[in-house]
């Protein structure tokens, strides 16, 4: 188990689900994290922030489309 206060991010990348902009992640992981590999996400508002955006807004919930 990692806890939070020793993750770092060398050799890791981040994935965004249901995260519809890149400040709803926070300081920290935007900071570890500044362009997400990847977006799945449902919200009409989303950004396409990251390298690879798959939104479907005709979706109820990032769930669905998972």
């Amino acid at each position: 188990m990692t806890r939070a206060s020793e993750f770092t991010p060398n050799g890791h990348v981040a994935v965004c689900v249901d995260c519809a902009d890149d400040r709803r992640y926070g300081n920290r992981l935007g900071l570890a994290f500044p362009k997400p590999v990847g977006n799945i996400d449902h919200h009409v508002s989303n950004t396409n922030y990251a390298a690879r955006n798959l939104v479907e807004s005709h979706s109820a919930a990032t769930g669905e489309i998972l």
